[in-house]
Formats: C-alpha cells, sequence, structure tokens
C-alpha cells in the first residue's frame, strides 16, 4: 500500500531535481528518457512491469555488492506487483503519461540551474 499512496505524478518533479543534484547525471535529456521509459514501463501493463523487475533481479543476482537489493526491495516489488489490479497499474499509465507529455524542463525543474553554476564560477574563482 506504501506504492499506492505515494505513487503519483506529483512525485516525478522530485525525481527530477534528485537526478540533478548529483554533476555525472546532470543531463535534462536523461530526465526526459527516464520519464519516457517510465512512461513505456506502466503503459505496458503488468507483465510488462513484472517481466522489467526480473530482468532487474537477474542483473542484480550476479552482482557481489548488489545482490541485497533483491531482498530488500525487487523481490518484495515482484510479488506486490502480481497482487495488484489491472485497473490500478492502467490509472497510474495514464496520470503519468499526461505528466510525461507536459514535462517541460523550463517548468517541472523547479531550480534556477543558471544562476547556480554561475555561483559556483564565480566562489571557485
Amino acid at each position: 500500500f506504501f506504492f499506492i499512496e505515494m505513487a503519483n505524478v506529483d512525485m516525478l518533479p522530485l525525481n527530477n531535481d534528485l537526478v540533478l543534484v548529483y554533476p555525472y547525471m546532470r543531463h535534462c535529456d536523461i530526465t526526459a528518457r527516464v520519464l519516457e521509459d517510465i512512461r513505456i514501463i506502466f503503459q505496458g501493463g503488468k507483465r510488462f512491469i513484472l517481466r522489467m523487475l526480473l530482468k532487474t533481479h537477474r542483473i542484480l543476482h550476479r552482482s557481489d555488492t548488489f545482490y541485497l537489493l533483491n531482498r530488500l526491495y525487487v523481490t518484495d516489488m515482484c510479488v506486490w506487483i502480481q497482487k495488484l489490479d489491472d485497473v490500478v497499474i492502467t490509472a497510474f499509465a495514464a496520470e503519468v503519461e499526461q505528466a510525461v507529455q507536459s514535462f517541460s524542463i523550463g517548468e517541472d525543474i523547479r531550480w534556477d540551474l543558471g544562476t547556480i553554476i554561475q555561483q559556483s564560477l564565480a566562489e571557485a574563482d
């Protein structure tokens, strides 16, 4: 139930902010591509989401350090997604579709990146 309560499209701008925090990921095209991937995955329905989770499980299972993420998150998500109604997934996919279509880098990213970069360059000098 945690995911259903927290998973609304209002969380997408928070995700965008998080992506922009890390310098090696600070690329707006990546943010737009992630949103597009989320849209595609949720439009695929329950079976497609489960398939993606199982692929993630397989990848993490092979890792010496990341296998714990399976035990913490992915396995439970695989069980949970199977219990979820298709109606809930379809409704959320429609919300994601609308959010992705209305996504605008200038409006949805709530930071003034130009000013922040100029200030950091000025402080570096």
